[in-house]
């Protein structure tokens, strides 16, 4: 996970650096398809998160945070190319 962590804010810092003008060899869009396999990871940690925090939630009787789809459209990332 903290592997991830790192990744995610190398993007984040890249993306707020066109944001603000500063020196940055790329665009925003070519930022965005160099971090596309960091999103997507990010997406699948939180689909691994959200199946322990239902299972927890169910078994205290109670609503899952996700509840209904909150985070994921149906079929899910793997169904998306």
């Amino acid at each position: 996970m903290q592997e991830w962590v790192n990744k995610r804010n190398d993007a984040v810092h890249a993306t707020a650096k066109v944001f603000r003008d500063e020196t940055s060899d790329q665009g925003f869009r070519s930022i965005l398809r160099s971090h596309k396999e960091t999103a997507e990871e990010g997406i699948r940690h939180l689909q691994a998160f959200d199946l322990l925090d239902t299972e927890s939630r169910q078994k205290a009787e109670k609503i899952p945070a996700s509840w209904p789809d909150a985070f994921f459209r149906t079929g899910g990332l793997e169904t998306r190319s």
